[in-house]
């Protein structure tokens, strides 16, 4: 029996194109793509995150650039800067899902972003969270692959230093209200484990 440790939302979406849709519903597909992949992909503004990966961030008061020993820039005053910290050993691969949560779906007239229509023209209601779940840890410990999962933390890029790890994402994200399941990988191929048809909780 699968222990979920976490507290789960009442329902979750996921939103795509049709064909991946589908094949979610009828056969339970379920893919997981790398780190690397949203950090580097293109013209995609709801995807792509450039920061997906970093370990941490340090804010920056007072920036300088040297070339051979000689100042050739600084930072202007009051600005904002950051540096990230980037392991090339961690990047695992996720899979993730917009978290209906129990505040949400008891507001009568409750909708989401119009931007995450971007991911594709199809969205799927998943209506029993805990079995869905149940089954994708089930699939995901029978290949033994190491895993995590739980809600996406925000943070504000221009106020927050510490430590980071593929459950924070920069506060211009926040409007997906992401739910993520993280799995460990070196390579950089898309995974795709099949939990069977979930047409019952959907």
């Amino acid at each position: 029996m699968t222990i979920i440790k976490i507290q789960l939302p009442p329902f979750f979406i996921k939103f795509g194109k049709e064909p991946f849709i589908n094949e979610l519903r009828n056969n339970g597909v379920v893919y997981f793509n790398s780190l690397n992949y949203f950090k580097n992909i293109e013209n995609d503004e709801v995807r792509r995150d450039a920061l997906e990966g970093a370990i941490n961030i340090k804010q920056v008061n007072d920036l300088q650039v040297f070339h051979e020993g000689k100042l050739i820039a600084r930072q202007v005053p009051g600005s904002n800067a950051q540096l990230y910290f980037h392991d090339k050993e961690n990047n695992g691969k996720v899979f993730s899902l917009y978290a209906i949560t129990e505040k949400e779906h008891t507001v009568p007239d409750f909708g989401f972003d119009n931007r995450l229509l971007k991911f594709g023209d199809k969205l799927l209601l998943i209506t029993n969270t805990k079995i869905f779940i149940e089954r994708l840890i089930k699939q995901i410990n029978s290949k033994k692959l190491h895993f995590d999962l739980g809600y996406v933390s925000y943070y504000d890029k221009n106020l927050y230093s510490g430590k980071l790890d593929p459950f924070h994402k920069p506060d211009l994200f926040k409007y997906q209200n992401e739910f993520r399941v993280y799995i460990q990988s070196k390579d950089q191929m898309p995974s795709k484990v099949e939990i069977g048809s979930i047409k019952n909780i959907t």
